[in-house]
């Protein structure tokens, strides 16, 4: 294993990187979110569905996601009429988008931010990265339905979109997912509500 930290000036940090496995095959996107399709085979699909419930079983005090942020951030873009105490923890990767995700052989990069997160978090995250490509975005929200349909897992997705939301309003410009997590929040603050 290999390792390099360097001070950035600029921003006042310090940068550490861990080269720990070669991995032969691309990122599957140079950015989190897929351009277009990716048209990963079958095997992909159930590989990284495997991956990330192996991942989930995992024990760790880190943590990813917190419970106070969940419900701040919600709270801030949706008002405070819903109840988004997470019960369900899982370990999650933290931040599984598709410059993360290689192929063709799986595997997956950037670990910095894994640790304990509400259950269906990289799923989450994973189907907000999709939302460009819509029929992908429906295979992982069948794909991982398991978890997201989970009230964890569709406060989740809730999260993503009220940053998506918060975003908009704060740079005032519409992204490419802005009006599908809009709806995708409606949908989902009228579920939570019944549930």
């Amino acid at each position: 294993m290999a390792t390099a930290t360097w001070h950035d000036a600029d921003r006042d940090v310090v940068w550490r990187a861990d080269e720990m496995t070669l991995v032969s095959s691309p990122a599957i996107s140079q950015h989190a979110d897929l351009p277009q399709d990716a048209e990963l085979p079958e095997r992909r699909w159930s590989d990284l569905h495997a991956a990330l419930g192996s991942l989930a079983d995992h024990g760790t005090s880190r943590v990813c996601v917190t419970q106070a942020h969940l419900p701040s951030r919600i709270r801030e873009v949706y008002g405070d009429t819903l109840d988004t105490t997470i019960t369900d923890w899982t370990c999650a990767h933290g931040d599984v988008g598709y410059a993360n995700l290689c192929g063709p052989s799986l595997a997956i990069l950037d670990w910095e931010e894994w640790g304990m997160a509400p259950v269906g978090w990289d799923a989450a995250c994973l189907w907000s990265a999709s939302l460009t490509v819509p029929t992908v975005a429906d295979r992982v929200l069948d794909l991982f339905s398991d978890v997201l349909n989970t009230r964890s897992g569709q406060l989740s997705r809730l999260l993503l979109c009220a940053n998506a939301a918060r975003a908009h309003k704060r740079t005032g410009r519409t992204g490419p997912q802005t009006a599908t997590m809009a709806k995708t929040a409606d949908a989902l603050l009228h579920k939570l509500a019944r549930d």
